[in-house]
């Protein structure tokens, strides 16, 4: 209880709660605030608030396009997608038909090594 951290933690919170106590003090308004408030919000012309429905119909023309801005971004995304995976099919589809061929020619150049008379230690 009497460590040190804790006693300067507690100066701490006082110093806090009297620097808090200071700055909530009530303060008076200085002479004829009120009356300048009032002369300036009468001087100044009312200001038009749209109706609840304009606002409403506003948003939600901004959502909807938003929507179909994501609705665009993902179809698109979808499509990029699509086309990869064709890309890659059309490839690997190439490579296959490269190593049949490529295994084939190895065949027949084995069997003729064989006739020759060249072994590989099969």
């Amino acid at each position: 209880m009497n460590d040190p951290r804790s006693i300067s933690r507690g100066s701490q919170a006082d110093d806090f709660e009297e620097q808090l106590k200071r700055s909530l003090t009530r303060v008076e308004a200085p002479e004829g605030f009120a009356a300048r408030v009032l002369e300036r919000a009468a001087s100044e012309r009312a200001v038009s608030l749209q109706p609840r429905f304009c606002r409403g119909f506003r948003l939600g023309w901004i959502c909807a396009v938003a929507a179909i801005l994501v609705l665009v971004a993902l179809v698109a995304n979808q499509v990029r997608v699509r086309r990869e995976r064709a890309r890659v099919a059309e490839i690997q589809a190439q490579f296959d038909a490269a190593m049949r061929a490529t295994s084939g020619a190895l065949r027949q150049t084995r069997v003729q090594l064989q006739r020759v008379g060249v072994n590989f230690g099969e």
